[in-house]
């Protein structure tokens, strides 16, 4: 993996799995319901349950990337890349969504902050490791 790779990959990691912790914890548990009902989401439980797993399970395999990478099998880890980078996608255009609706309050959006910045920037990140991860296997 390269370094930028390693970087964005770190990002990923941190800003999806710190967050899905959260989840459980009174406060973030609370707003990200909040945020699900006042966006009007479908199936409010259910878009909490995706919601957190998928920031869990894709947060935990990109750390898994970070450390194993060398590893893994190399069928193996192009797949998890892949598999996590493109993940990141539907996650956040939730979030993008989540954002723009102007009835979900700025208090229980991430940073109380109504720009999706964290959300763009891990889509930067996604975009970037597949672009670099790409071009690196056009080269070889």
């Amino acid at each position: 993996m390269k370094k930028i790779e390693k970087i964005t990959t770190a990002f990923i990691a941190l800003f999806l799995f710190l967050p899905g912790l959260e989840k459980f914890t009174d406060k973030f548990s609370y707003n990200f319901a909040t945020q699900i009902k006042m966006a009007q989401l479908p199936f409010p439980k259910l878009s909490f349950v995706v919601g957190q797993t998928s920031e869990l399970v894709v947060g935990f395999l990109a750390i898994i990337l970070l450390f194993f990478y060398n590893k893994l099998k190399p069928e193996i880890r192009q797949r998890l890349f892949y598999f996590v980078n493109i993940m990141v996608f539907p996650i956040m255009l939730v979030a993008l969504y989540v954002h723009a609706v102007p009835e979900v309050p700025t208090e229980v959006l991430p940073f109380e902050f109504r720009p999706p910045v964290l959300a763009l920037l891990l889509l930067l990140s996604a975009s970037i490791n597949l672009k670099v991860h790409n071009r690196k296997e056009v080269k070889a």
